[in-house]
């Protein structure tokens, strides 16, 4: 994430870790589809926030247990065990005709809220797939989940989502995706423009519920 601080002031060396890596440049990319396969990714993120003049740059990276920090979180949703929580997986798995999709989160209150963000990244490394690329996109989670009991059914224990799948576009996640990619093969990352929703997040115009991949 870069971003622009206002007031020079300095912020705490912070990290996280989630199906990502909050990086330093991002690269929207276009064409959506529906995906007819399975990506499996890792998680990993990195913050850090230093003392800058007024107006100056300063490149923040989250990533959980780095430094201390413990702001990222990560799970995917399966339409077949629709019951169930896979917060504890090494991995998360997003695809197979749109049966899968990840959820990922990030503490960014070291972030100064006056900060402009000039540029924001949502990075996943790519570790399994079932043989076919898919279209994936990034979309902004509207609803508050917990994403240790978060399933395909429930946004939290007992709360149900809008529709299943956090697939209500009015409710549950927003319509249309942040950021688009087509994957080309694994053991690589891959990168989501998320500028306007980190912006929404620092400045308090969006919740920060996390990111959806799909």
């Amino acid at each position: 994430i870069r971003l622009r601080t206002s007031d020079g002031a300095s912020g705490p060396t912070a990290t996280a870790t989630a199906t990502a890596t909050a990086s330093a440049t991002a690269t929207a990319t276009t064409a959506i589809a529906t995906p007819t396969a399975t990506s499996t990714a890792t998680e990993t993120s990195v913050a850090t926030v230093t003392s800058t003049p007024e107006g100056a740059e300063t490149t923040v990276t989250l990533q959980q247990g780095n430094d201390g920090y413990a702001g990222a979180e990560d799970t995917y949703m399966d339409q077949y065990s629709p019951g169930y929580n896979y917060s504890g997986a090494d991995a998360f798995k997003v695809g197979y005709k749109q049966t899968r999709a990840g959820l990922l989160a990030f503490d960014v209150s070291s972030i100064p809220a006056g900060a402009s963000i000039n540029s924001a990244a949502l990075e996943v490394y790519a570790v399994g797939w079932s043989g076919n690329n898919i279209s994936l996109g990034a979309y902004a989670v509207l609803r508050g989940a917990t994403l240790g009991q978060t399933t395909w059914n429930e946004a939290s224990s007992g709360q149900a989502w809008g529709l299943p799948g956090c697939n209500d576009t009015l409710t549950d996640r927003r319509g249309t995706a942040e950021s688009t990619l087509t994957t080309s093969g694994v053991y690589k990352w891959y990168s989501f423009d998320v500028r306007d929703v980190v912006q929404g997040w620092v400045d308090g115009t969006l919740p920060n519920n996390g990111v959806m991949l799909k």
